[in-house]
């Protein structure tokens, strides 16, 4: 890329400045290219990594050797509850370690709560086995769900802290006028660069101007970006991961009314609860972007 760059200038700078702008769009677009590429090679193999991890894991339980992961629930003893502790519920070589396979901090508590204080009432129970029964031949689908989930430690993590930002009140910008010089003073600054460039028309120190507006108002409010962005700057990969699980959940067919029922809990009118967190998921990668080397080495002080 750089190497292109390089090319394209010499060829802007001694050559035609046509085909200079050419090659430096080609290269641009080739390496765009690339990078997409090379990172859904990575997440196939990943994902094929997963998939070869929990078929062997399937093996070896039908085989009669599987141990359990490891993680085994310590956490949870408690040797005052009234069965738990004697049955070995949690810990080492529990049941929790037998059968747990979940990825999320929530689905861990809802496995934790049916072992330990379960719905005892004939009708939850038959409901869940009747549930139970139609999973069972979903094969891909609850594979793709353990799949999706692993890789990514942090989603065991009490999402607490992005719910506790999202109810709050405060905002960014306290006035309105902050809020459209804040957005439009990089587009303003961009537009003159342009100007400059190919028409001379304005002094370059007009763009100038803008670029060190820009600076200022970056070194002036970085404490308080940083800290409003910093909680949704550690979701970065799990908003994505809950998405994923969020779309594969709500395109499944189920025929149980209590599956049913669940998954229609994912929609609010014609909107899916994966289509409203694509919204925060595009949101945290423009937050991300903000620590992109190319970007960050440029614009952001520290």
């Amino acid at each position: 890329m750089v190497g292109s760059a390089v090319t394209a200038l010499a060829f802007s700078a001694y050559e035609n400045k046509a085909y200079g702008y050419i090659l430096l769009i080609v290269a641009i677009s080739v390496f765009a290219y690339l990078v997409v590429k090379h990172d859904k090679t990575i997440n196939e193999a990943n994902r094929t990594r997963n998939m070869a991890e929990i078929n062997e894991s399937c093996i070896l339980r039908m085989e009669g050797q599987w141990a359990g992961n490891s993680d085994d629930g310590a956490a949870y003893v408690n040797r005052n509850h009234s069965y738990t502790h004697d049955l070995d519920i949690f810990g080492h070589a529990s049941l929790f370690q037998w059968i747990n396979i979940s990825n999320t901090y929530c689905g861990r508590e809802a496995l934790r709560t049916l072992l330990e204080n379960p719905d005892k009432r004939i009708h939850s129970i038959n409901q869940r086995q009747v549930a139970v029964k139609e999973l069972v031949p979903k094969l891909a689908f609850c594979q793709g769900l353990q799949c999706e989930g692993m890789g990514n430690h942090g989603l065991k993590q009490n999402p607490e802290d992005i719910l506790g930002y999202a109810e709050k009140k405060s905002k960014l910008f306290s006035r309105r006028w902050l809020k459209v010089i804040f957005f439009g003073l990089p587009g303003l600054t961009i537009l003159s660069f342009i100007i400059w460039y190919f028409s001379g028309s304005i002094s370059l120190s007009i763009p100038f101007l803008f670029l060190g507006l820009q600076v200022m108002i970056l070194v002036l409010g970085y404490r308080q970006m940083n800290d409003a962005l910093a909680t949704i700057n550690s979701y970065k990969t799990k908003v994505s991961v809950y998405r994923r699980l969020l779309e594969l959940i709500e395109k499944e067919q189920f025929h149980d009314t209590y599956l049913s029922a669940l998954q229609s809990t994912l929609f609010q009118g014609n909107k899916s609860a994966s289509q409203q967190i694509k919204k925060l998921d595009s949101i945290v990668g423009a937050v991300a972007l903000r620590h992109n080397p190319y970007v960050h080495f440029f614009v952001i002080p520290e």
